[in-house]
Formats: structure tokens, C-alpha cells, sequence
């Protein structure tokens, strides 16, 4: 083979067409997409029929070009990897007939064609198969018996796996006969496995009478959706190492493009192969000798496919190729000269053979074929043809309309070779004058529809720059620019705002995206000025004036800002969002007299309003105000009890006012109406937990880590729970997962509850970990200094205790930790001299709370360790050294 064949034979493995079953598992595992289900399904029943007594038949039912041939191809390679590992490859027989099995006239041939396809793993069969035409010659039943026992000589005691493609043609050259003989013999074997591929379903599957009714599992395969389809396109351009069409694929513009090809090929596999070299094509020259080559490269295929059928149903297909949208048999029959009921019975044919597809609407069934490419058939063979109305059809799904325009001017007049161009852009733009339609333009307003709904600014930002540029109207501008703010680039916002306000000098949109643009770019002054435009173009626009008011907040004009919110309320009583903003601001600006004011006024404006009281309660609550917020959720509750964000706050609400009782009762209500929130499960598993109600803070706390794996507040929860419950092995193992962690104030909690079980080793675990990443956290040596004395560690308790008298702000702290270190082993008033005479005042003070917990420890570790006999002498010395403070109550 010379270079150059070898080289087209490699291509041709990497991507076919028309036989992939001819190429590279690489190549097959690459370009697999949107069937892993139905893959997962098969080898499982493959592997079962192998490795148990029960034998599936598997059929994949899709029309020509859905990926039959890849899929039995990928399918035939997994399998075998598959048998390799599970140690089975020598219980199994795996026979892979070609893909096109014409010489199967017979029962006998087909065994033949298996056994043929056995002798590669069973190299002795050769010469026997040479025996049947031997025996053929003298005894066709003779030469079948012996065919059929070698077959079983060389398959007993194994599973003989079939997988073969195309069934329709293989039954119709067995006949009713060949498939009965067939049919007995697996049925009397009892060994047969078989995965099967036929484009549509037939008569011998699916009349009652035959021998391979209700046979087989069918698994159709359905056509592509866009995103499968998309994946598909950008797989092959990976393969192909053409990573720059892959990345453009993955762009907005590039999706819409792909769109264009979606469109055609309406998701059949070998159509969007074929299409695939379309898409980094931008100028038409580049697109119409591709679209030659094709037309040259399909004809041949789609006119052998034609001869297949009879006149009538030629006819037939001949009148869909012509027409641009689904046509009712109605609609088929007349021009078609044939009555409607022999009309209807050929289109059932070709929709059984794979020609054409049926889609139901209420009584009627449109009708058109299943591969829109076939239509170039048709088209090539007229010679009155002067434009593919297929590659019209591209060209308006390519290009806007605008861009035709652009495309049609350039054409030089008497330029034969633009000849064929010029005739498909000239029709391309007549059909979008007739119908008024831009597919292009729609498939990049699909794309930024979902660009918006993914946050992809960016994209969105791309699409509405190419729709606005090209002649797109004033929506387009606005949308273009709200992205760019939303990408936060608000240079390029502002030039475009200014340049689309001089193309659209009567539209407010422009004037309050500038203003947005210029109050996040902190210039206020012009914001205001780019507000008020808007709003003497629009005066009643809410959102002009809720943005009016906050710009007047930013420049510390209170008073305005309030009239301006007022404002927005009479202009809007439901625009209650903007009253929620201002009052935060005030909140936030130190002004809670005023923010309080205006909730006051928010819920005066709106009496009944349920919404205003929900906001200005959730306002309060924000503020720690909780029985003026408590006031308003049970005046919102009288409206509706059953309001589940009013539960949420009243629970909220109860838990900061520490009734964690009736707390758990509203944050349960929410959280069985809302079983994926999380903020409810975790409040609902703190307010258990702190009730007492330990197993349903553990059955909370296991559905918040179902939900998150790793919401570590959830573990806390759940060990402090477990401990409670006394399961303390299941508590370690709850608190074990915020190891990895750098939750340190979890970890402290987590070394705390256990100590407390008296499990030590674990807490040390924990500390270790809050340690690596916090060595001068005060709880941690606090905390160690603990453990160290529970332990009798005292020398190392000391040492913890200095770890924390180091620490600024410390040193107290630190003396009445080593106090209490020392008072385990010593009469409690020598003990205490390790705080010296006296205690300064301003030191106890920093954190008083904290201090007479430790000056208390040090107590009841004397007493722990020796009794009471020397609290007498300690307690005075120890009054002495709180001097004042003693006094003064402590």
C-alpha cells in the first residue's frame, strides 16, 4: 500500500460516514455521545446472558444515519473488555456478521455467516465450512444438519453471542421459512444471545402469527436534541485536533451557527457528520464548494435508496423533497394523483422503511422525510434546477438577512462563476421579504435567552453586540448594554448607551443604563443627570425612580431620597423592593431613626398588605428588633397562617429570642414544604438540637448532609446530637468529617463535646487539626489546657496555659488557666499565687464573663482533686486578689 493510501485508510478510520463500524474504538469512544444509558443496558444484559441461564435479544430500532452502526460497533468492543475482566471470555462465543450480510438467501447461509465469523477465534473451522458446499453439492438438508451441529459442537456448553445489524434485509432473505428454522433452533439450544439493529420495525416482528413477534427488547434510538447534538459536533472537532472549532463551538455564536445545522439535520447522526465541515466557514465562497462536494458525495447514496422503492412511493417522496414545511396526506394525495387512502397506505410503508416521519397535531399527521438531505437528490436530477432549496434554507439559518443584503451587493454583474451564488442568495433573501422570517436572528436570540438564564454575560454580550450591529432595534441596544454592565465592563457600557441614545434619542432604557453604569462607577453627580433624562422621558417609570432615589441615598441627600421612595410607592404600591433597599441604606449609614420611620411608613402605606409587613418585619429582625419584627409576623399570620416565608421569619425570629421550642415548629412547617432548603434545615436542626429533641436534630442534620455533603455546620449539629443520644462512636464519626476542614470553630466544638464523653484521643485529633491552621487561637490552648488536666498532664496543661498568656490581651486569662493547672496538685491558696496579688481591673473587665468562668474552674478543680478542705484558705486569698471586684460582686 502506497503512503498516500495509507494515509486515506487512517482518515477513513478516524471518521466515517457511511461504515463506522470501520473505525478505531478511539474514534468510536470520542465521537459517542447521548446514549449511555441505553449502552449501560445492553452490555448489563449481554453480561447476564453470559454469566446466568436467562437470554436476551436486543433490537435497536432508528432510522438510517442515527448511529446503529456505532453504537453495535462501540458495543461489540466494551463487550469484550468486559468478558476480559469478569474471566469469562472462554464461556462466550461472540460471532460479528458484516454490516450489509447480502449473500443470506437461506437458513443455511446465515448459519454459514456465523460460523465464518467464528473461525477467526476457532481457526480449525475453515476447513470444515469448506465440508457444507461438499455435502451442499450432494444433499442441501444434509449440508443444513451438518451446518447446524457444527455450530452447536463448537457453541455446547458456551453462550453463542450474535451481533448483527440491518435485521429488515437479513429476515427478508431468510423468508417465512428461514426464519421459522431459526427461530426453532435458538429456541431448542437454549445458548443464543443476540444484539440486533434494524432501521424500522417490520411485519415479522409485529404480527402475531410470525415466529419473532414480541421477541426481542426494543430499544429505539431516538434523534439528537440540540445539546447532543452540539456535543457530538464539538467531539468530532476535538478528534480532530481542531481544538480553535471546539472552543468556538462552546461561544454563543458558535451554538447558534451549530443551530443552523440542528436545523437540518434534525437530529440524524451521519447528517450532522456530514454538515460538520460547515461550521468555521464565514464567506460564501467557502461555503458553496463544500456544498458541491457534498452534493456530489450524497446523490449516488440517496438515489440507490430511491430505487429501492416502487413508483407510487417515489412519487411520494418526490412531492415531500419539494415542499418546505410538513404536508397532511391530504396535502400529498392530490398532487400526487392517487386516491387518500392509497396515499395513506404508501406513507405508512416509508415510514416503516425509514423514509419518512409522521408528527400528529389533533387529528391530523404532517408528513415529511426523514432526511432533509435527501431532497438533493431530487433537486440535482431536475435540470431545471437553479438553486438547492436545501442550501437556501442554509444560507437564511446562516446569515442574517442583512448580511445577504450585504453578500447580494458585492456580485458583479455578468460573473458567470458567482452565477450559482448570486441564484441561492437572491432566493434565500426572496423567502425572508415573503415570509418575514430570520432564522439566524431567532437562533441568537435562543442562545441569549439562555445566556441570560446561566449568567453568561459574556456570551450575552457577544450575541446582543452581533444582533444590535446588525440593524437589530432599540431592545437589542438595551439588552447589549445591560450585559456589558453586568460583565462590569463600564467603559464599553457607557459608549454604547451614548451612542444608542443618538440612534434612539426617545428611549428612557438608554438613560437609566447609563445611570446604573455611572453609580457603579461611583460618579454620582452624572448618574443623577443620566436618571433624570430618563425620567422626563418616562415619568412614571418605578425603576427610573427606585434608581433615582438610590443615587440621591449615595450622595447623602436623605431627605430626597426618602420623597423620591415615596414617590415610587405612589407611582407603584406593589414596588415595595425599592422601600427595602433605602431602609437598609439608612440602617446602614447609622440612621436607624429614620429606617425605622420609613418601614413604619411602608406598613401604614400598605395596611394589609402582606408584603410590606413580611419586608419591614425581615428589616427589624436584620436589626435585632425582635419584638417589633415578632408584632408585624403575627399581624402578617392573621392574613394567612399558612404563609411559608412568614413561618421562616417567625421561626427566625423565635430562635434569636431563644425559644427554640416553638422556633422548631415554624422552621419544621417551611422545611416540609421546602425539603431542599437550605437555610431552613439548619435552622431547624439548631433549634432541635438546642429543645432537646436529639433525634429529630439527627434525622435534620443527616438530610442537610444529603443535600450538601459538605455543609460542616450539619456535622456539628449531628455529633452534638449523638452525644446526647450516648452513641459516641457514631458522634466521632460525624465530627471526623470536618478533619479535612478549616471550620476551626467547628473543630473546637467537636474537641469539646467529646472531651466531655471522655473520649480525649479524639479531641487531641482535632485540636491538632486547628493547630495547623490556627496555632495562636486562644479557645485552642484554652481548650488543651483542659484536656491536659482531665488527663492528669499537668506539666503540659502548664505549658497550654502559658500558650495563652502569650497571646496579647491574655495574660489574666492565661494566669487562671496555669491556677487551675496548679490547683490539682496543690493546696488551692498556693495554687492561686500564680495570679498574683491582685487582679487589675481593666484586665478582668476585657472579657468578665470568660474570666469568672476561669477563676471558677479553679475552684472546682481543687475541689475535684482534694475535697473542700482547702477552700476555706483559698477562697480568702483568692477575695484578696479580686480586691474591688469582689466587692463590687464578683
Amino acid at each position: 500500500m502506497v503512503a498516500g493510501e495509507t494515509d486515506m485508510k487512517q482518515g477513513f478510520l478516524q471518521s466515517s460516514r457511511y461504515s463506522p463500524g470501520n473505525m478505531s474504538r478511539e474514534a468510536l469512544e470520542a465521537l459517542f455521545v447521548g446514549r449511555d444509558g441505553i449502552m449501560e443496558d445492553v452490555l448489563s444484559r449481554l453480561m447476564k446472558s453470559v454469566q446466568g441461564p436467562e437470554k436476551h435479544f436486543l433490537l435497536l430500532v432508528g432510522p438510517r444515519g442515527s448511529g446503529k452502526t456505532h453504537f453495535i460497533a462501540l458495543a461489540h468492543y466494551r463487550l469484550m473488555e468486559r468478558l476480559g475482566d469478569a474471566d469469562v471470555r472462554n464461556e462466550v462465543l461472540v460471532a460479528e456478521l458484516k454490516e450489509e450480510e447480502w449473500g443470506v438467501a437461506s437458513f443455511l447461509d446465515l448459519v454459514v455467516r456465523i460460523l465464518k465469523a467464528l473461525a477467526d477465534q476457532i481457526p480449525s473451522l475453515s476447513t470444515r465450512i469448506d465440508t457444507i458446499y461438499e455435502r451442499f453439492s450432494k444433499d442441501p438438508d444434509e449440508a443444513e444438519a451438518y451446518a447446524i451441529g457444527l455450530l452447536r459442537e463448537h457453541a455446547q456448553g458456551k453462550t453463542l453471542m450474535l451481533f448483527c445489524e440491518n435485521l429488515l434485509d437479513l429476515f427478508g432473505g431468510l423468508g417465512d421459512e428461514g426464519q421459522r428454522k431459526w427461530r426453532s433452533v435458538m429456541q431448542e439450544d437454549g445458548n443464543w444471545t443476540m444484539v440486533a439493529s434494524t432501521p424500522s420495525m417490520f411485519a415479522a416482528l409485529t404480527l402475531q402469527d410470525n415466529p419473532f413477534y414480541g421477541f426481542f427488547t426494543i430499544r429505539p434510538l431516538e434523534r439528537l436534541d440540540f445539546e447532543t447534538a452540539l456535543e457530538l459536533l464539538a467531539k468530532k472537532a476535538a478528534h480532530e485536533s481542531r481544538p480553535e472549532l471546539a472552543g468556538f463551538l462552546r461561544t454563543p455564536l458558535g451554538r447558534a451557527r451549530a443551530r443552523a445545522i440542528h436545523h437540518l439535520a434534525v437530529g440524524n447522526h451521519r447528517t450532522y457528520v456530514v454538515l460538520f465541515d460547515f461550521l468555521d466557514k464565514e464567506s460564501l465562497d467557502d461555503l458553496t464548494t463544500p456544498l458541491m462536494q457534498m452534493v456530489d458525495d450524497l446523490t449516488p447514496y440517496y438515489r440507490d435508496r430511491m430505487r429501492q422503492l416502487s413508483p407510487t412511493q417515489r412519487k411520494i417522496v418526490d412531492f415531500l423533497s419539494q415542499q418546505d414545511v410538513p404536508a397532511t396526506i391530504k396535502d400529498i394525495a392530490v398532487p400526487s394523483l392517487m386516491s387518500h387512502q392509497t396515499a395513506a397506505k404508501q406513507i405508512g410503508e416509508l415510514e416503516s422503511a425509514g423514509f419518512v416521519r409522521r408528527t400528529r397535531i389533533g387529528r391530523n399527521a404532517f408528513c415529511e422525510l426523514s432526511e432533509p438531505l435527501m431532497r438533493i437528490c431530487m433537486e440535482v436530477k431536475d435540470n431545471r434546477t437553479e438553486h438547492f432549496r436545501l442550501f437556501v434554507e442554509f444560507l437564511r439559518h446562516w446569515f442574517t438577512t442583512s448580511e445577504l443584503e450585504q453578500r447580494r451587493s458585492v456580485f458583479r454583474h455578468g460573473d458567470q462563476a458567482a452565477r450559482l451564488d448570486r441564484a441561492h442568495v437572491e432566493e434565500a433573501l426572496r423567502r425572508s421579504y415573503t415570509d418575514r422570517k430570520q432564522p439566524f436572528r431567532d437562533a441568537l436570540r435562543e442562545e441569549a435567552d439562555r445566556c441570560l438564564a446561566a449568567d453568561d454575560y459574556d456570551g450575552l454580550a457577544t450575541i446582543q453586540e452581533t444582533l444590535a450591529s446588525d440593524g437589530g432595534p432599540a431592545d437589542d441596544h438595551v439588552a447589549w448594554i445591560y450585559a456589558l454592565i453586568e460583565k462590569g465592563d463600564l467603559d464599553a457600557a457607557l459608549k454604547v448607551g451614548r451612542d444608542a441614545a443618538a440612534k434612539f434619542p426617545d428611549h428612557a432604557a438608554f438613560r437609566y443604563l447609563t445611570a446604573s453604569a455611572y453609580r457603579l462607577r461611583r460618579e454620582f453627580d452624572e448618574a443623577l443627570n443620566a436618571i433624570d433624562r430618563a425620567i422626563d422621558l418616562d415619568e412614571r417609570r418605578p425603576g427610573s425612580i427606585w434608581l433615582r432615589a438610590n443615587i440621591l441615598m449615595d450622595l447623602e441627600r436623605f431627605d430626597e431620597a426618602l420623597d423620591a421612595a415615596q414617590a415610587v410607592l405612589d407611582a407603584d404600591p406593589d414596588h415595595l423592593h425599592s422601600h427595602e433597599q433605602i431602609m437598609r441604606k439608612l440602617a446602614s449609614l447609622g440612621r436607624p431613626h429614620d429606617a425605622g420611620a420609613l418601614a413604619r411608613k411602608l406598613v401604614k402605606h400598605a395596611p394589609g398588605n402582606l408584603r410590606a409587613m413580611l419586608i419591614a418585619s425581615r428589616f427589624y429582625l436584620d436589626l435585632d428588633r425582635f419584638d417589633e419584627a415578632m408584632q408585624l409576623l403575627q399581624r402578617a399570620l392573621e392574613i394567612d397562617s399558612d404563609n411559608q416565608e412568614a413561618r421562616l421569619l417567625r421561626g427566625q425570629v423565635l430562635f434569636q429570642m431563644s425559644d427554640y421550642r416553638r422556633a422548631s415548629e415554624d422552621l419544621r412547617f417551611y422545611a416540609s414544604h421546602n425539603p431542599d432548603s437550605m437555610e431552613a434545615h439548619w435552622r431547624l436542626a439548631d433549634s432541635l438540637l438546642y429543645s432537646g429533641a436529639w433525634e429529630e436534630a439527627v434525622d435534620v442534620a443527616e438530610h442537610l448532609i444529603d443535600l450538601d455533603p459538605e455543609h460542616f455546620h450539619a456535622c456539628r449539629v449531628l455529633g452534638n446530637a449523638l452525644v446526647e443520644l450516648d452513641r459516641p462512636e457514631d458522634a466521632v464519626a460525624a465530627f471526623d468529617k470536618l478533619l479535612p476542614t478549616e471550620d476551626c470553630e467547628g473543630l473546637l466544638i467537636a474537641a469539646s463535646s467529646v472531651r466531655v464523653i471522655g473520649d480525649c484521643a479524639s479531641a487531641k485529633r482535632y485540636l491538632g487539626r486547628v493547630a495547623e491552621l490556627q496555632p495562636d487561637n486562644r479557645d485552642l490552648w484554652m481548650e488543651a489546657t483542659r484536656i491536659n488536666i482531665l488527663e492528669g498532664s499537668f506539666d503540659a496543661a502548664t505549658e497550654s496555659a502559658a500558650r495563652i498568656e502569650a497571646l496579647p490581651g491574655c495574660s489574666l486569662l492565661g494566669r487562671l488557666f496555669a491556677a487551675q493547672a496548679a490547683a490539682a496538685t496543690m493546696p488551692l491558696h498556693l495554687a492561686l499565687d500564680a495570679l498574683g496579688t491582685a487582679f487589675r481591673t481593666e484586665d478582668f473587665m476585657r472579657d468578665d464573663q470568660l474570666h469568672v468562668e476561669a477563676t471558677t474552674e479553679i475552684l472546682a478543680v481543687s475541689v475535684r482533686s482534694f475535697g473542700p478542705r482547702f477552700l476555706p484558705e483559698g477562697l480568702a486569698k483568692l477575695r484578696s486578689q479580686l480586691g474591688t471586684l469582689a466587692d463590687d460582686g464578683m
